[in-house]
């Protein structure tokens, strides 16, 4: 009959299981030395007790805080030899605090109704060809760089903007 020894397998398992110990350290020692007749003793040197070896500490994650979107001051400017013209911004960001700052004298109509900025000339100014623009400034947000701003513009059969 065979016997089976299982004492190496359970060696082996607590020695897997202990935690590292340190290696060796240096211990520094005073040195002590004979002075010479008429000569000063030398300082000796304290014994330093070994330090406990420093336990890793775990590297904190820190998530970086997402840096808000940046927004812009923008400077619109609309000019038409249409009746009328409406400018929508449609993608890319977002406008907020629009304000017409300059209008022609002729314009019928400049400001913002509803998300579009609409500008606007009598019918005849517009059939003669005659231009009306419009100044306005606006706070653009929610802007990301991969994403261009795309404006739709809306505008009557004659003349162009």
């Amino acid at each position: 009959m065979k016997k089976i020894y299982r004492f190496p397998l359970i060696v082996l398992c607590l020695v897997a299981c202990t935690l590292p110990q340190p290696a060796s350290q240096a211990t520094l020692m005073p040195v002590h030395d004979t002075p010479n007749p008429g000569q000063q003793a030398a300082p000796t040197m304290p014994t330093i007790p070994p330090s406990e070896p420093a336990l890793p500490s775990p590297t904190p994650t820190t998530t970086q805080p997402q840096s808000p979107t940046p927004s812009y001051r923008a400077q619109i400017r609309i000019s038409t030899t249409s009746d009328w013209t409406a400018v929508q911004l449609t993608a890319g960001g977002s406008w907020q605090d629009v304000n017409v700052t300059s209008a022609s004298e002729e314009a019928q109509s400049a400001g913002l109704e509803g998300e579009s900025i609409i500008l606007s000339q009598s019918l005849d100014r517009a059939q003669a060809g005659k231009r009306v623009e419009l100044v306005a400034e606006a706070l653009l947000t929610g802007l990301e760089p991969a994403n261009p701003l795309r404006f739709e513009i809306d505008r009557g059969h004659i003349g162009s903007t």
